[in-house]
């Protein structure tokens, strides 16, 4: 994906002190190290995890933004295709309504919270985006794009499929029998124990071999 100029990154701290709970509490900060503002609703930011027990959705809440807590929107995506140590990503986008980031300034502490539907714990240890500093630091493995375009951080890459193969190898057995006719010994080539097969002369040591599991010789007619 093409990288536009670096003027926007992510700032982040974490604000729980376990990574084996269940919640999530990533605490943002959107930051402009350019020269001109840029409009809120134009960015958006994706926190990307490997939510254990997943029940189908998250639940998800933000307890404090300066902007206003109704102006910053979380949105939880499934990927289509894995990502190593992301399953999918917490969506972080802002309304109209917020304005713009200013040149050289943040957006403030935008204080998130995420959780199963069922309060099932979580493993965040594999999540691609988990840090554990308390104090806030750049953190690129949060990524920032600028209308739909990455301007800040390194996406997950796309986990390789796991491909398992189950070998079967095929015994070609021989076992005799008589013709259908009744008098001509027969011999029959199959999978072991069926009697498929194709039925050809039997040779002269075919008494080497098992019998096939079919009826027995039929009666001989005489006259």
């Amino acid at each position: 994906m093409t990288t536009e100029p670096l003027n926007l990154k992510v700032q982040y701290r974490n604000a729980d002190g376990s990574l084996t709970n269940n919640e999530g509490k990533p605490y943002l900060k959107i930051v402009n190290t350019g020269t001109t503002a840029v409009p809120y609703n134009q960015v958006t930011a994706r926190y990307w995890i490997t939510p254990e027990n997943f029940k189908g959705s998250l639940g998800m809440w933000i307890d404090y933004a300066p902007l206003g807590n109704s102006k910053v929107i979380m949105k939880y995506v499934s990927l289509s295709t894995p990502g190593v140590n992301a399953l999918g990503y917490i969506e972080y986008s802002f309304t109209t309504s917020a304005g713009s980031l200013a040149a050289g300034g943040n957006s403030g502490e935008i204080q998130s919270r995420y959780a199963n539907t069922d309060w099932s714990t979580f493993n965040e240890a594999n999540d691609h985006s988990i840090g554990t500093n308390s104090p806030y630091a750049d953190k690129s493995t949060i990524t920032l794009y600028r209308n739909g375009v990455l301007v800040w951080g390194t996406e997950p890459l796309t986990e390789a499929p796991v491909i398992k193969l189950k070998i079967f190898s095929a015994r070609r057995a021989i076992c005799f029998q008589y013709h259908p006719d009744g008098f001509t010994p027969a011999y029959l080539y199959g999978d072991g124990a069926t009697t498929k097969g194709i039925l050809k002369k039997l040779p002269s040591d075919y008494r080497t071999f098992a019998p096939c599991k079919s009826p027995p010789r039929p009666p001989r007619l005489t006259t």
